[in-house]
């Protein structure tokens, strides 16, 4: 948890952020904070869709984001939803390719491809 908190501390440092380390309280409250430091430093990197697959968030993240698009965004932003409300469980995987499966009949796809 300590080296946790120190490597939080020298990224906002590095930006010149205000120290919030000394408010975490617990490894929830820590775990969220840095989720949240990994969605702000790196948010045009493109690693937002495996961080939210690999912390178990994937889908249920999207799904929201998709009804809060179709809430707030009216009819102009409706098609803008449906990547949101559309993601399941299967695109936490990605299909393996069919010339891959012939070659190996010890294979089996992927559930829900």
């Amino acid at each position: 948890t300590n080296i946790a908190l120190s490597a939080v501390k020298e990224v906002r440092d590095r930006s010149n952020a205000t120290d919030v380390t000394t408010t975490i309280g617990s490894a929830t409250a820590l775990r969220t904070l840095i989720q949240e430091e990994r969605f702000r430093e790196l948010a045009f990197e493109g690693l937002r869709k495996h961080d939210l697959i690999r912390w178990g968030m994937f889908v249920s993240t999207m799904n929201n984001l998709g009804t809060e698009i179709t809430n707030t965004g009216g009819t102009a932003y409706a098609y803008g939803a449906l990547a949101g409300k559309n993601v399941r469980t299967k695109h936490e995987l990605y299909p393996i390719p069919t010339l891959e499966l012939s070659l190996n009949r010890g294979m089996v796809q992927n559930p829900g491809w």
